[in-house]
């Protein structure tokens, strides 16, 4: 008996001790910024996209061929699969207006009936649920999360940050790769999304979508770097075009329909705080080949807005404050 009891004390310490080191990396405090000031307990703030200069630490470009070592690497170096060890079923790391804007942007640009992957996915992929596709692949790195996703067809995990190949699936297989709050963590982000490429049929579709949210501690240094989300939606468009992506545009907001908004301004009165910005970078595979789809227009969607080209691809150019930036709390 007192060697049961003592196996399953020391479980339960364990498992304490593994949920404390957890939260402890939710709550990391962010530094200073420029601004004064900190910033909101993990959050990175989003006024600097409204107008300004950007101060992050890379000069001018951020293609990934500038990018050091240093710059991909974590404050937390241990293996990520003790930090996605427990599931988090349930729990959104982004906010209901962020999450009907992602859908709403699915709704306009994942033809019906495609071939869709999912990547750094959980138990929910923000697909509208009206829409019918062929298949809805996803990947994490939490097989039990992945169960949960109602959507999926087929499922598998792998550790991007060591492995970034998608062996397991055949070339042009994919009309569509999303990724969600997740391209914060990749450590060999061209790698992983030259495999993106790899996967597309010629004409299809990556969209990376991102807020000011993240694990800081598992967060890149070139991500933590940045002072505001124009920095980091210039960074993933670097990532995109890296990796040989055309047309790479980035929106920052998505009209919801009539009854959605008015749901979304109901609860937003409800709720404190301004939310959780909203970036979206896109890119396409190119069609050159015959059998290719005929592209998307972009700039016919309507309820998008779309970034300019200049003021979103490079540092220190100031820009007219886009409509739906708001700046985070300090």
């Amino acid at each position: 008996r007192m060697h049961s009891f003592s196996s399953m004390s020391l479980r339960m310490v364990l498992s304490a001790l593994f949920v404390a080191f957890s939260l402890c990396k939710v709550v990391s405090p962010l530094p200073a910024f420029s601004g004064g000031g900190y910033a909101k307990i993990g959050w990175l703030p989003s006024g600097s996209m409204a107008s300004g200069p950007i101060h992050g630490r890379l000069p001018e470009r951020t293609r990934l061929a500038a990018l050091s070592e240093a710059d991909l690497s974590k404050i937390d170096k241990t293996p990520d699969e003790l930090f996605y060890l427990l599931p988090r079923v349930g729990i959104y790391h982004v906010d209901d207006n962020f999450r009907r804007q992602l859908t709403q942007l699915f709704r306009l640009l994942l033809r019906p009936n495609g071939d869709i992957l999912d990547l750094c996915s959980q138990h929910d992929s923000h697909l509208p649920p009206e829409v019918q596709y062929n298949s809805v692949t996803v990947h994490g790195m939490n097989y039990l999360e992945l169960l949960a996703n109602p959507r999926a067809t087929e499922r598998f995990t792998r550790n991007f940050n060591t492995d970034p190949t998608l062996f397991n699936l055949g070339d042009a297989s994919m009309d569509a790769v999303v990724m969600t709050v997740s391209i914060q963590y990749m450590q060999r982000p061209a790698e992983l999304l030259r495999e993106v490429r790899r996967v597309l049929r010629p004409g299809g579709i990556v969209i990376l979508s991102f807020s000011n949210r993240m694990f800081f501690n598992k967060a890149v240094e070139a991500w933590r770097s940045q002072t505001g989300m124009r920095g980091l939606v210039s960074l993933v468009q670097g990532y995109l075009q890296d990796a040989g992506f055309e047309e790479v545009r980035a929106a920052n907001r998505v009209q919801l329909p009539e009854a959605e908004a008015q749901w979304g301004s109901f609860l937003g009165g409800m709720l404190s705080g301004d939310g959780d910005p909203y970036s979206s970078v896109i890119g396409f595979r190119g069609a050159e080949e015959a059998e290719a789809k005929a592209p998307l227009d972009l700039d016919s969607l309507e309820g998008v807005s779309w970034l300019p080209s200049s003021a979103a691809a490079r540092f220190g150019e100031s820009a007219a404050p886009p409509p739906a930036e708001r700046m985070a709390p300090a």
